[in-house]
């Protein structure tokens, strides 16, 4: 009998996305921030704690928002290494925008310290300080293709894997293709580690040690859009700051003593960076003859409590979990349609985007998934923004799904069971 246990947990950060994963004895991060750093330090404690010296295989960051990055010194310092970690590829232009929406006078995070350290050359941020705990680097680049075997399912239900074969699972990152723009890229970033790859979008494989896949991840990161990108250049124009091509040209105006006054009375908003996003999808390979066993555990002020889901949902096809970061689904749920294409019907976990705010939440994809469970990552109390917003909530149930609030108090945890055959 096959029988592979995972769970994935969703931690009490509060207005902050931290996720973790563990396939058999593979273990992943995607996001890790909050607008509370003792928030989601506590909770990096809690899971990584430094004595038990943790080593992580995968590490994905969505963007570059702090809320989702302000973990990432402590999580690094925490883990034994990490094998891999996953970057969206900002450009030195991008990164500027990034700046100068913090530093601006909007009363968001203003980055000091190793933040903005990460912010003007996170790669170099990453080699510099963590060199010896760290793998390798991916940058995945944006873009707009679409892959033709992402509609597709390895059909290994035939297979028999001995319970030896389960416990040494690795990921195989050679089908993510080196991009074309990879060299320029390097000489762009002052980029000389023969640990970074610049790499396309797209899928790798969680491999057993026999090489047999059992579960994917598929990674995308759609580009800006023609709006967005005049956008930033009617920011830079006005604070005469064209010419940025490599990541010295950012350094040098970053380090430029005018720089505080242009970015203090460069008036503008972060939203649009919300879009760049990197998604990710996983589930596993396996066909429809095996199982997936959901169970939903919940904390609420420390005190566990179970959910069986009874509400109908097809578990033999729908076993994806689908990352959003805070991605604007009203702009791209098209693209990410045409991307992922059926893997959008497959799945059973959906994070909900931009911790619940309405602006960037399109009903599309999850009408797609009837009964699948919507997390949302946000603040018990917000008086600025209205996350998660009621109308979201009534969205989701209308299609018979369920909802559950991560915030400071509740942590959400789903244990997910693949098996060829499940004792009653």
């Amino acid at each position: 009998m096959i029988h592979l246990a995972s769970s994935f947990k969703f931690h009490p950060v509060g207005f902050g996305l931290f996720t973790s994963g563990k396939i058999g004895n593979f273990r992943f991060v995607y996001d890790c921030g909050s607008k509370s750093k003792a928030c989601v330090n506590n909770c990096i404690e809690s899971e990584f704690p430094e004595l038990e010296r943790i080593s992580l295989d995968l590490l994905s960051i969505s963007h570059f928002h702090f809320d989702h990055i302000s973990g990432l010194k402590k999580l690094l310092g925490s883990v034994e290494k990490i094998d891999t970690i996953i970057l969206p590829y900002y450009t030195p232009r991008e990164r500027l925008i990034y700046i100068l929406v913090l530093t601006n006078n909007s009363g968001d995070f203003i980055p000091d310290g190793w933040e903005f350290d990460f912010l003007k050359d996170p790669v170099g941020y990453l080699i510099t300080n963590f060199n010896e705990r760290i793998g390798k680097i991916i940058l995945i680049k944006g873009g707009n293709d679409y892959l033709e075997d992402n509609t597709k399912q390895n059909n290994n239900s035939d297979k028999v894997i001995p319970d030896q074969e389960l416990e040494n699972l690795e990921i195989d990152f050679d089908e993510l293709e080196d991009s074309d723009e990879n060299q320029q890229i390097k000489k762009d970033e002052g980029i000389e580690s023969s640990k970074v790859y610049v790499k396309e979008y797209g899928s790798v494989k969680l491999r057993t040690s026999n090489s047999i896949p059992i579960w994917q991840f598929v990674f995308y990161y759609p580009p800006l859009t023609e709006k967005t990108i005049l956008y930033f250049n009617q920011i830079l124009a006005k604070a005469k700051l064209n010419s940025i091509n490599a990541k010295s040209d950012l350094e040098r105006i970053v380090n430029d003593v005018i720089f505080d006054r242009i970015a203090k009375k460069t008036k503008m908003h972060g939203k649009d960076i919300n879009n760049t996003s990197l998604t990710l999808y996983h589930s596993p390979l396996w066909k429809h003859e095996l199982f997936a066993w959901p169970l939903l555990v919940c904390l609420f002020n420390n005190s566990p409590f179970h959910i069986h889901r009874f509400i109908p949902i097809n578990y033999s096809s729908a076993k994806g979990f689908f990352y959003s970061g805070d991605i604007d689904l009203n702009k791209y749920h098209v693209v990410l349609g045409k991307y992922y294409n059926r893997l959008l019907d497959q799945i059973c976990v959906f994070q909900v985007p931009h911790h619940g705010s309405i602006e960037n939440w399109k009903p599309s994809i999850s009408n797609r998934n009837q009964g699948a469970f919507h997390i949302v990552s946000s603040k018990l109390s917000n008086n600025r923004r209205l996350h998660p917003n009621p109308k979201i909530l009534h969205s989701i149930a209308a299609n018979n799904g369920l909802f559950f609030w991560c915030n400071e108090s509740n942590m959400i945890e789903i244990e997910f069971v693949l098996a060829n055959s499940i004792d009653k």
